[in-house]
């Protein structure tokens, strides 16, 4: 119960409270000393704080990440009273983990009925909110083109350091505008998310061609990004696949693939093609 009010009050990802000192029950991991009696002063269940949006509301805020059966109590509440109770809440306390859950609920719960809460938490940021809830909440809540300007408003004027972990959230969007982002700003060592980040924004073979063209780093994104659209498809993420546009026949896709490997025949590269070529029906549909 004791861990119950200081995760309440301080966040349950504060270093003293966090995971790997306490389980999800807020039994102590790591006792320094045997917990005496702690049979006696349990911690609330979900069973316990899902009567009433306001001890539900206080339960979630202890929580370490919100998981199904939790989402399974709010879907009790009318969205009306959600919303209203959520705007309250955000309202009571300052702190980003509070706000950032309220936002993560209402993205969960709302979608167009929570854009002005949203809107709202724009005003805070950064300083009292974090860009990952703000741009899941926008992703959710936000018009496509309205939620997609505010993020990448501050996206763009980012460090590069700080863009690349930022660069997940940002793929939510399935917006083209990234592929040009990603023109301006790549920069080697190209990790996995530059072609992820492709892969989710439609790309197409024509600009595939062009970044193959132009050499290293594009030209490694631009394989990145097609091996990404063939896992996508592959592993049933189809809320992520976006088929690349503009496909030829499936010997013009080997013959452009094999003609690069020509020019640069780093293993990594042979790799990456083999996956393409032994996957190339996921790429989407192909020319004759």
């Amino acid at each position: 119960m004791e861990w119950y009010r200081l995760a309440l009050r301080h966040c349950p990802h504060n270093f003293s409270l966090h995971d790997d000192f306490y389980l999800d029950d807020s039994t102590a991991d790591q006792p320094k000393e045997d917990v005496v009696d702690a049979n006696l002063f349990p911690a609330p269940s979900l069973a316990d704080k899902a009567g009433s949006l306001k001890d539900l509301w206080e339960f979630t805020l202890t929580r370490y990440a919100l998981r199904e059966e939790l989402f399974e109590a709010w879907r009790k509440f009318p969205a009306s009273d959600m919303l209203e109770w959520l705007i309250t809440a955000y309202d009571s306390r300052e702190d980003c983990h509070c706000r950032s859950t309220a936002l993560e609920l209402a993205g969960k719960f709302l979608g167009l009925a929570g854009a002005d809460l949203v809107r709202r938490a724009w005003l805070d940021y950064p300083e009292k909110m974090h860009f990952a809830g703000l741009a899941n909440a926008s992703i959710a809540c936000l018009p496509a083109e309205e939620g997609f300007e505010r993020c990448f408003a501050v996206f763009d004027v980012l460090p590069l350091k700080e863009q690349r972990p930022r660069m997940m959230y940002m793929r939510k969007f399935r917006n083209p505008k990234m592929l040009d982002w990603i023109e301006r700003n790549i920069q080697s060592p190209v990790t996995t998310d530059w072609g992820n980040l492709a892969s989710a924004s439609g790309i197409a073979w024509d600009r595939v061609m062009s970044w193959l063209q132009s050499g290293r780093p594009l030209s490694f994104a631009a394989l990145e990004a097609l091996v990404g659209v063939t896992k996508d498809a592959k592993e049933g993420r189809l809320h992520l696949h976006m088929p690349v546009q503009g496909l030829p026949s499936p010997e013009e896709v080997e013959n452009c693939l094999r003609s690069y490997q020509v020019a640069d025949s780093a293993q990594s590269v042979q790799n990456l093609i083999n996956v393409i070529l032994q996957n190339y029906t996921f790429l989407g549909p192909q020319g004759k």
